[in-house]
């Protein structure tokens, strides 16, 4: 009998003063992490939403914003921060 590790999924949730964020964060077994998340303002009004991956032995990473003009700054200020936080936890947690 054999059991094989795949993947790793964990939820993604913060609330701010200004967003509530939702998404999730992958680990593959090949070293890929995958962060998705999606972030609103309090009163439910989309900000827009983030994707974040990094390949598997590989420096290269791919990290995109999708939202409004008018919001690219503050989200990807804040998805910086939801980024490196993914990256800390995983690197303390490997």
């Amino acid at each position: 009998m054999e059991i094989i590790k795949q993947n790793e999924t964990f939820n993604l949730v913060d609330t701010t003063d200004a967003f509530t964020m939702s998404g999730n964060a992958t680990r593959e077994a090949s070293g890929a992490l995958n962060v998705y998340f999606s972030v609103n303002k309090g009163s439910g009004e989309t900000v827009g939403s983030c994707n974040y991956n990094k390949y598997a032995e590989s420096e290269t990473v791919n990290f995109g914003v999708n939202c409004p003009e008018e919001n690219r700054d503050e989200l990807t200020a804040y998805a910086d921060t939801v980024v490196d936080y993914v990256l800390e936890y995983f690197k303390a947690n490997n």
